[in-house]
């Protein structure tokens, strides 16, 4: 669903340094897991490091990771600087997870029939299908006014990810920008009054 600070045809105004146009449409990638739980007490250990955990825990997920062309959840326990690696099928695989780097030794399953339940699955924005950005009105000096483009990702609007000043003689009547095309009625240095004609939706 895409959100926007307009209406097409509808008349509008923006201050220096207010958004004139936002536009919010986030992809949503496949629902995944965000906890996992233990059907009975359990300890995962190598020659390193270890991790136990006891059943009726929700254990966050914090990531996926593919070891040995397979996918398997990531798992952090609050008793252990490692994180474990769980399958699709709720089995724990013999390996401890520091950071990004695989443990070198294999680790020991007790008991080894332990197995994760699944928590409730929610969707999550992606990168891939997101629209995030707004245009501000930067003022005019009598010849040109401008515009600034903010480009967002897919977790919000805390930082920009790409930025562009954009110029406009003062005299136009009409700009276009991406798939925007705005009437433009008047520009001060305090505000820019337009509307929005079309957006390519």
């Amino acid at each position: 669903m895409t959100r926007t600070s307009y209406r097409l045809g509808e008349r509008q105004s923006a201050h220096v340094g207010a958004a004139m146009v936002v536009v919010r449409s986030f992809g949503v990638a496949p629902a995944r897991r965000t906890t996992v739980r233990a059907d009975k007490r359990f300890q995962i250990s190598n020659l390193v490091g270890m991790a136990d955990g006891v059943p009726g825990t929700d254990y966050p997920v914090i990531g996926y990771t593919v070891f040995a062309g397979v996918e398997y959840s990531v798992i952090q326990l609050p008793t252990s600087l490692y994180q474990i690696l769980i399958d699709s099928a709720g089995r724990p695989l013999h390996q401890l997870l520091n950071g990004d780097v695989f443990l070198m030794n294999s680790a020991s399953v007790h008991p080894p029939d332990v197995r994760f339940t699944p928590g409730p699955e929610e969707p999550h924005s992606s990168p891939e299908g997101t629209i995030n950005y707004e245009l501000l009105y930067g003022g005019t000096d009598g010849n040109a006014f401008t515009l600034t483009y903010r480009e967002y990702g897919a977790d919000g609007v805390n930082c920009p990810t790409a930025g562009q000043e954009l110029r406009y003689a003062a005299t136009s009547t009409t700009i276009r920008f991406r798939d925007l095309q705005i009437a433009v009625h008047a520009v001060t240095g305090d505000q820019i009054e337009f509307t929005v004609l079309a957006d390519g939706r």
